[in-house]
C-alpha cells in the first residue's frame, strides 16, 4: 500500500506559492501552508478569481475551502 505524499507550502501567499498549493490540491495530496500571523498582504490584483483573490484573507479562507491545513505561526 503507497504512503499518500504530503505536501509543505512555504510561503503560500506568495505569487509562486499559491500556485503551488493549488497545483498540490489539483493532484490529491494532503496539502499544509505555514503562514505567519502578521504576513503582509498580497498586493490586489486586478483580475478575481479563487487562485488570484483581493487578499491575502481571501486566499487562505480558499485555501481553507479547499482542505488545505494551514499552520499559523
Amino acid at each position: 500500500m503507497a504512503e499518500e505524499t504530503k505536501i509543505l507550502v512555504l510561503g503560500p501567499t506568495g505569487a509562486i506559492g499559491r500556485h503551488i498549493v493549488w497545483a498540490s490540491v489539483k493532484a490529491g495530496h494532503p496539502t499544509f501552508t505555514l503562514v505567519r500571523k502578521n504576513a503582509v498582504a498580497i498586493p490586489k490584483p486586478t483580475l478575481i478569481t479563487a487562485a488570484n483573490p483581493e487578499s491575502k484573507e481571501q486566499l487562505l479562507e480558499s485555501y481553507q475551502k479547499s482542505g488545505v491545513t494551514l499552520l499559523e505561526v
